[in-house]
């Protein structure tokens, strides 16, 4: 098993144009924390499947050698 350590993006602050909108009209904060644990949900449940599919062979190998 191994352990990742997930670092925070830092926050940049928006520039602003004349009439008070942000420049960027990229998605929030929020939105990227969303989508950050989303991502991470995503990649546990593939490390899951495969950890199933793994755990799943080895019965049937040792099914297979009689033992």
């Amino acid at each position: 098993m191994t352990i990742r350590k997930l670092f925070p993006q830092t926050r940049t602050p928006q520039a602003r144009t004349d009439d008070g909108q942000p420049s960027d009209a990229g998605p929030s904060p929020l939105q990227q924390q969303a989508a950050m644990y989303g991502n991470i949900a995503r990649k546990a449940l593939d490390d899951c499947k495969q950890g199933l599919s793994a755990d799943e062979a080895l019965d049937r190998r040792r099914n297979r050698s009689g033992q």
